[in-house]
């Protein structure tokens, strides 16, 4: 057995809100048994208090330096599970949320430990509320395994696009390389390849629609991510801006950036899945037709974009911008002609809806 010694602890949460179910529970028995509750009734929530107890389980995050295995244990009084982890093989600690899709409560959360082979491994099978609390056991992980990892938090979706946007914008101007124009379904279009750092910037335009003296953008979100009207409300324009120039827009795209704002996003289907910024939130509506938003949210349902998972084998994050300059599909990496054909298609879609 290893010695203790050789291991570091990082993390050891007690299942207080568990703890807290079961001690009402019995309260509420105590009381029913002396308001001459049914005795059957009393015996049942006595016994749900009960089995919420035994089911609880004291959680211990433990690092072994030796053997560079990370070591969950989960400890209750009818059971015991212990993960060992090697280091070698985790790919990232995240914080996932969870909320209902109709987003009328507030979100819950849990610590998750992704490998690279796929598997996930989370901290405990429930979510619980308090973001900096899961946010902080997360980042604890990271530092002692030596791993990166961006949480499904409001700040965490923060600290990613400002990530993101060091990484990949050159200041020293756009460099297009162009393919020959083309025609679908009755729009013309064509692709463009942007180079910013590692990773470069494939866009798709086309100018047989324009959006004059104005733009309307939308970032698709990760999976789950809270509601855009919260997300805007914390972060601000600063991190919008630099989304844009990150994907080779420029002034001439983005007229009037100083009034821009928040959209408030009615269809719930959109609001799952994209962040709107337009410079002018009322007026943009008009072209967030049903069909608009139908084939967003069918593509987002499709490629969703998930933390802890490489997006090597589909798409990354989609953003489009609705321009003086035309119409634009954009997302890191280089496309394989299969999902080339699939961004067109939607492109396609796009245009053709708001000549409808």
């Amino acid at each position: 057995m290893m010695d203790s010694r050789q291991r570091e602890e990082i993390i050891r949460e007690y299942p207080i809100n568990i703890w807290t179910v079961a001690l009402i529970l019995f309260a509420v028995a105590i009381y029913g048994y002396y308001q001459s509750m049914s005795i059957g009734i009393t015996i049942g929530i006595a016994g749900a208090g009960l089995l919420v107890l035994l089911l609880s389980r004291l959680l211990i995050v433990e690092f072994a330096d030796s053997r560079r295995v990370l070591l969950l244990r989960r400890i209750g009084i009818i059971s015991r599970k212990v993960d060992e982890l090697p280091v070698s093989n985790i790919q990232s600690v995240f914080v996932q949320q969870s909320r209902r899709r109709d987003n009328r409560n507030s979100p819950s959360y849990r610590v998750v430990i992704a490998m690279k082979d796929g598997e996930t491994y989370p901290l405990r099978s429930y979510y619980s509320g308090g973001a900096l609390r899961n946010e902080t056991a997360a980042e604890k992980i990271r530092l002692a395994v030596g791993v990166g990892g961006h949480d499904q938090t409001t700040m965490g979706m923060l600290e990613m696009g400002s990530k993101l946007f060091s990484e990949a914008y050159q200041p020293n101007g756009v460099a297009l390389d162009e393919m020959a124009a083309q025609e679908t379904n009755g729009v013309r279009w064509q692709m463009q390849t942007i180079p910013l750092g590692a990773s470069p910037v494939t866009r798709w335009l086309s100018k047989d629609f324009t959006y004059p003296g104005q733009f309307l953008y939308l970032a698709q979100k990760l999976e789950g991510q809270e509601s855009g009207k919260k997300i805007m409300a914390m972060m601000g324009k600063t991190l919008f801006r630099q989304s844009m120039r990150m994907y080779g827009f420029g002034d001439a795209d983005t007229p009037n950036i100083d009034r821009a704002d928040q959209m408030e996003i009615e269809d719930h289907r959109l609001d799952e899945h994209f962040l709107c910024y337009a410079s002018d939130p009322i007026g943009a509506k008009r072209l967030l037709s049903s069909l608009v938003v139908g084939s967003l949210s069918d593509w987002a349902e499709r490629h969703p974009l998930r933390q802890g998972v490489k997006q090597t084998d589909n798409f990354s994050q989609l953003v489009i911008l609705f321009s003086p300059n035309g119409a634009y599909l954009s997302c890191l990496g280089e496309l394989k002609d299969s999902e080339t054909e699939e961004l067109v298609n939607l492109g396609v879609e796009l245009v053709n809806a708001q000549a409808g």
